[in-house]
């Protein structure tokens, strides 16, 4: 999923992520429907050549980060510096999960309230990542908790 934000593309193909007699409706397939094919503004984040690299995207409001890692897990923190100050987003946050994720992909999907003040904290595994989708809060999303710096 990160990769469709890291490598610059304006073809998106979800069936590099897999193939399509594999898909059966894994919840992280609507990240490719929503990532874009081309951007507004493009920033790297941090990363270090031949180890980790984390990437944002913007189109509009929405943005798009994808972290990646090379054959080390590692401890990652992300700051959300980049978002317009004093308003808030509804990250959609999709990780390598473990055998409690009950896909086929194992992809844990999360969603929590952040603004330019928060930092995303991650346990990335060995050559995973981590792919956030940011959309500007409406307001009408109760069911959605504020990030309190826990790792994701």
């Amino acid at each position: 999923l990160a990769l469709s934000v890291i490598y610059y593309s304006p073809l998106q193909y979800m069936y590099w992520y897999d193939k399509p007699s594999d898909s059966q409706d894994e919840p992280e397939l609507k990240f490719f429907d929503d990532v874009y094919t081309t951007w507004d503004d493009t920033q790297v984040l941090q990363g270090k050549i031949g180890e980790f690299v984390t990437i944002a995207r913007r189109k509009g409001e929405e943005w798009f980060v994808g972290a990646i890692t090379n054959n080390d897990a590692r401890e990652q923190e992300i700051s959300l510096d980049f978002l317009p100050q004093g308003k808030s987003y509804i990250a959609e946050i999709y990780t390598d999960g473990d055998k409690s994720v009950k896909t086929r992909t194992r992809v844990r999907c999360q969603r929590y309230l952040v603004n330019a003040q928060s930092v995303l904290r991650f346990s990335l595994r060995a050559s995973g990542g981590a792919a956030i989708r940011l959309v500007l809060d409406t307001g009408d999303n109760r069911n959605v908790r504020n990030y309190r710096k826990q790792k994701l």
